[in-house]
């Protein structure tokens, strides 16, 4: 059948309104936008639990000679967050087998202190626990951050990212919150809660150069992102 234009014009005036009512379908992302540093601090992301640490950072809870729990503590003007570098080669960081370092003391007399997790795989553990330490040394391998393609950009483990943070009252210069790692067959303990550590760029210490720091993807500001814009 043949329609006059006429005719045509008249039925889609008649469609126009119908169509223009349809609503408008947008696609979440699937993850905040990064960017690049050599440098970084590990900023928490609380993703169950209700322990009051949301974007609190990763700070060394001293224990001894170059030995440190790692802590998460209020990004206020007394924070003093740990700022790191992945140390490795290429090939190594894409795989997971390089190791996280922060230097510690200052210039010429700098040296390496590393995120640890021991013992490296928790169901080792007598409690299904482990503790995340930054002690002096060269660092652990499997200790990084996740790379594309994951959707988030965090620290992982042996096992993957599963942290948490639990405060605990009996530390010897008073209580902090701090950071344990469990694997994916262990439960949080209760009163705990399962953080995501993610990495916010940084510009490194001042006078400090890690030459083997790897280029790596960071967020501007954890704080200021607004997860209900992504699936994560």
């Amino acid at each position: 059948m043949l329609f006059s234009t006429p005719t045509i014009l008249s039925t889609l005036t008649l469609l126009a309104p119908l169509t223009s009512a349809l609503p408008t379908i947008r696609q979440a992302s699937s993850s905040p936008p990064t960017t690049t540093s050599k440098h970084f601090q590990l900023v928490a992301n609380v993703t169950s639990g209700s322990l009051p640490i949301q974007n609190f950072v990763l700070e060394s809870y001293h224990t001894g000679a170059g030995t440190a729990y790692a802590v998460l503590a209020a990004n206020t003007s007394t924070a003093n967050p740990r700022i790191f570098y992945i140390n490795g080669t290429a090939s190594e960081t894409r795989f997971g087998l390089s190791s996280t370092l922060s230097d510690a003391g200052s210039g010429n007399y700098s040296f390496p202190e590393a995120l640890e997790i021991n013992p490296i795989d928790p169901a080792t553990s007598t409690s299904n626990a482990s503790s995340v330490y930054i002690n002096a040394g060269a660092g652990q391998p499997y200790v990084g951050l996740t790379t594309f393609p994951a959707p988030i950009i965090q620290l992982h483990g042996y096992q993957g990212e599963t942290f948490y943070a639990c405060n605990n009252t009996k530390l010897p210069y008073g209580a902090a919150y701090q950071l344990y790692y469990r694997g994916y067959s262990q439960k949080t303990p209760e009163g705990c809660s399962d953080v995501a550590l993610l990495p916010q760029c940084s510009q490194g210490a001042v006078g400090v150069v890690d030459k083997f720091a790897n280029e790596i993807s960071c967020y501007e500001d954890v704080a200021g992102i607004d997860w209900s814009k992504y699936s994560y």
